[in-house]
C-alpha cells in the first residue's frame, strides 16, 4: 500500500514476510527506463524528496538469508500537488537559562506542526503543536542539553515523517542574552585579566578603559556572567565553572569592546 503524504513524501507498506532479513525497493516515475533501490529493514517505511504532481511505479521483493523472492507485481501511485514535505531544523536561538527559540522550514500546504523535545539522555519526549513555523520552549532547566525534532501536517491530513534532530544547551543561571552590539575588539586599551590560569578567581585591572559592561562567555560564546554599571566588579570568582577556557568582555561607553582570555583549571 502507498498512502501519499505530499507532493513530496509516500508512505509505503506491504504484508510482513516470515524470515525476512530486508526487502529490496524500488521505484521509478511512471515511463522512466531505470529503477531507483532502498534496501529497507522493515515492511514500512517513507520515501521523501519525490516530484510534486508525479506518477510513480514501484515494486518490493523479499530477502531472505540465502534466498530472495520474486518481484511483487508493479503497483503505481500519484503524488500530490501541494509542496508539504518533511520539514527541515534551524538552530535554537535566544537561548537563556530556562527558554530556548526553535524554528524550522515551512511551506504553504502546511496545516500545522507536531514538535517534540526532551533532555538529552532520557527517554521520554514532550509534545507541541504549533500552526507557525517557530516556537520557544519555556520552563527548560539551566545548563541543560536538549534534542528536538519536527514533523509536518500536510492538506492531506496526513502527518510526515519525523525531522532529523537537532541539539541546544541552555545557559547557566546567571546568564543572559548578548545584543551583539559593538565592534571589533581594540587592543590599545589597557586592561589586564589575572592570574592566568587561575583556580578561584580572576582580577581585572581596567586601567583607563571607560567600560559601560563586562561579561564573561564559554570558548563556544555562552555568556555565563554579565555585569553593567555599578554591577562591575574588579575581582570575580570563577570557582564554580567548569575547567577549560573562557573569554572575558569589555564594552566602553562608545560600543567598542575588549577581550581577553583567560584559563581555569582545579
Amino acid at each position: 500500500q502507498a498512502t501519499v503524504v505530499s507532493g513530496n513524501t509516500v508512505k509505503l507498506s506491504w504484508n510482513a514476510m516470515e524470515g525476512a532479513e530486508k526487502y529490496k525497493f524500488h521505484y521509478r516515475v511512471q515511463g522512466s527506463s531505470s529503477w531507483t533501490e532502498r534496501l529497507p529493514n522493515t515492511n514500512l517505511f517513507f520515501l521523501n524528496n519525490l516530484t510534486p504532481n508525479t506518477t510513480y511505479e514501484y515494486k518490493v521483493k523479499t530477502l531472505c538469508t540465502d534466498d530472495a523472492s520474486v518481484w511483487s507485481s508493479i503497483k503505481t501511485f500519484t503524488t500530490l500537488s501541494d509542496l508539504c514535505d518533511v520539514p527541515t531544523l534551524y538552530n535554537a536561538t535566544e537561548i537563556t537559562s530556562n527558554s530556548s527559540k526553535v524554528s524550522w522550514s515551512s511551506k504553504t500546504d502546511d496545516v500545522k506542526y507536531k514538535l517534540a523535545f526532551k533532555q538529552a539522555g532520557t527517554s521520554s519526549w514532550s509534545f507541541l503543536y504549533p500552526t507557525i513555523d517557530n516556537l520557544t520552549l519555556t520552563a527548560l532547566l539551566a545548563n541543560t542539553k536538549y534534542k528536538y525534532k519536527v514533523k509536518t501536517k500536510c492538506a492531506s491530513n496526513i502527518w510526515t515523517n519525523w525531522s532529523t534532530k537537532k541539539d541546544f544547551t541552555t545557559t547557566s543561571s546567571l546568564a543572559r542574552l548578548s545584543d551583539n552590539n559593538g565592534g571589533d575588539p581594540k587592543q590599545q586599551w589597557n586592561i589586564q585579566v589575572y592570574p592566568n590560569p587561575t583556580t578561584n578567581f580572576i582580577n581585572i585591572n581596567y586601567g583607563n578603559m571607560p567600560i559601560s559592561s563586562a561579561y564573561i562567555t564559554t570558548a563556544n560564546g555562552l555568556i555565563i556572567r554579565e555585569m553593567i554599571g555599578d554591577e562591575i566588579l574588579e575581582q570575580i570568582g570563577v570557582r564554580e565553572l567548569a575547567d577549560g577556557l573562557y573569554f572575558f568582555v569589555c564594552q566602553t561607553v562608545e560600543g567598542e569592546r575588549v577581550i581577553k582570555r583567560f584559563t581555569k583549571i582545579h
